[in-house]
């Protein structure tokens, strides 16, 4: 009784730490729009780690993408015998397809590569937070596409959201910066980001198909 009452809590404990999550994500990225200078500051001032930024904004959207998509694929396959099959493309691969890519841009970004290119410092502190936050807005609109069917342009709407915010946060992160090596900078990132998941995703479900 009283394990089954533990249980009962431990759960229920989980799913707020979850939904408190999911909500400071959400206002975040609002306000990252909404009021981009100031939030810009807070999120700097926060002085975060990379592997405390990828913990506070990236694995609970990739919980939120697993969970969404399998029960997805169990509403839709479960009785026609594809479920386990449509299980791994649509979920397993997508999900992890994102977290490799988003470790790769992160190291890339922060590291000896953009210090070459760039001249920078390595930094995978300040590459997590230009990187994460383009991560959330891709993940969610996987996850919109995945609840509703054939909605391809929320993709088109995450690019040009992930546009304004590399170069705010480029623009933030890296005020040293000239504005002509930001722009090549943001526009570097952006191209790891766009191509990082769908590259990794391909090569992927071509190794294991």
């Amino acid at each position: 009784m009283n394990e089954g009452l533990e249980n009962k809590n431990n759960a229920k404990n989980i799913c707020n730490r979850l939904t408190g999550a999911y909500k400071f994500i959400f206002k975040r990225l609002y306000m990252l729009f909404a009021d981009a200078d100031n939030e810009w500051n807070a999120i700097i001032s926060e002085k975060t780690d990379y592997i405390q930024t990828r913990q506070l904004y990236f694995i609970p959207l990739l919980y939120l993408l697993i969970a969404v998509t399998f029960t997805v694929e169990a509403i839709t396959h479960w009785e026609d015998g594809l479920f386990f099959e449509s299980l791994f493309k649509n979920t397993l691969l997508p999900g992890l397809a994102f977290f490799i890519s988003y470790i790769l841009v992160v190291m890339i970004t922060g590291g000896s590569l953009a210090q070459k290119i760039f001249k920078e410092e390595k930094d995978l502190d300040k590459a997590s937070l230009l990187v994460v936050f383009p991560y959330c807005l891709f993940i969610i609109g996987f996850v919109l596409e995945s609840l509703i069917t054939h909605l391809f342009i929320l993709q088109y709407v995450a690019v040009i959201c992930s546009i304004v915010l590399t170069w705010k946060g480029a623009t933030m992160l890296y005020p040293e910066m000239s504005a002509n090596k930001r722009f090549w900078f943001s526009l570097f990132v952006l191209v790891l980001i766009c191509l990082g998941n769908s590259g990794i995703r391909a090569i992927l479900d071509k190794m294991m198909s």
